[in-house]
């Protein structure tokens, strides 16, 4: 759990893979009312990396406040209040020829998130 006191990162153990690779991952945020869009920026990015190289962001997920959802800058998915399964695959996923690591970072601002 990250809040406006402690940005976070949640970083995976690297698996060994020669394929194409896919995250799939549950995700809810408490609050929505709390986060800023514009003002502050608040945001989750989704990153990878394979074979430890540099870390490369799949997503970056800000408040829409017209939508009250946390909308992704690349795919165009998103989460609110209730749990939704996120998914990432094909692209550069599908040139794992070693390892690939994946990690969650977020940057929220010092509120009341």
């Amino acid at each position: 759990m990250t809040n406006g006191a402690s940005d976070g990162m949640l970083a995976l153990a690297p698996v060994d893979n020669d394929g194409p690779v896919t995250l799939s991952f549950d995700i809810r945020a408490e609050g929505l009312r709390n986060f800023e869009g514009s003002t502050y920026g608040d945001s989750l990015s989704v990153q990878m990396r394979l074979d430890n190289s540099d870390w490369q962001t799949l997503d970056t997920f800000v408040i829409d406040e017209h939508t009250d959802t946390f909308t992704g800058d690349q795919t165009g998915q998103t989460f609110a209040g209730q749990a939704t399964t996120l998914t990432y695959s094909g692209g550069v996923l599908n040139t794992v020829d070693g390892s690939a690591q994946f990690r969650l970072v977020s940057d929220i601002s010092a509120c009341d998130e």
